[in-house]
């Protein structure tokens, strides 16, 4: 059986192309407001600048879950594999937020997620059937509102909490600003 890929590479493309400037002109749905990094009120080093790092740090001080704390973030990951692989992009962007403050961080101009989703499916290749089924192996980690899921060894992939329900965040992929705020 081969190797699953993780499902940051997504992601990491998404912060490519948002900072390439990439995306539509019609304002998000998904634009909850970014939650601050762990690390609000230091000015940003190149080190803390580094997406993989930042993912790191997303879920600070969480503690790993299980049973249906830990389910109810697989199932957000989940649902949002499966729409990639199907080429669904409004399933995909049901469960995502933060695209709007990924663009802006990019420069690139306001668009939208199903915009940005249909650029990663030229880009790069979307999550296999393996890599759904690999997602049982996940750690999670919640740390009040936010939380980062592993498979394996990979990089995390990190959520939000907003309105009860857990959804990818691709605002975790903006960088800081001077403050240590996301945008």
């Amino acid at each position: 059986m081969p190797a699953a890929r993780p499902l940051l590479p997504v992601l990491v493309a998404a912060a490519a192309l948002a900072t390439a400037g990439c995306g539509g002109d019609v304002p998000s749905t998904t634009s909850a407001a970014a939650a601050p990094p762990a690390t609000a009120g230091t000015t940003p080093t190149v080190a803390q600048d580094d997406p993989v790092a930042r993912l790191g740090r997303y879920a600070a001080g969480g503690r790993p879950a299980t049973g249906a704390r830990a389910g109810a973030v697989v199932a957000a990951a989940r649902t949002y594999a499966i729409a990639l692989r199907d080429h669904d992009d409004e399933a995909a962007c049901a469960v995502a937020v933060g695209v709007d403050a990924l663009l802006r961080a990019g420069g690139g101009p306001a668009g939208d997620c199903a915009g940005l989703l249909r650029h990663l499916a030229n880009a790069s290749q979307g999550p296999t059937t393996a890599d759904v089924a690999a997602l049982r192996r996940a750690r999670v980690v919640i740390a009040g509102d936010q939380a980062t899921l592993t498979v394996d060894a990979h990089a995390p992939l990190p959520l939000r909490r907003v309105d009860g329900r857990w959804r990818i965040d691709y605002g975790a992929f903006a960088p800081p600003t001077p403050e240590g705020r996301r945008p």
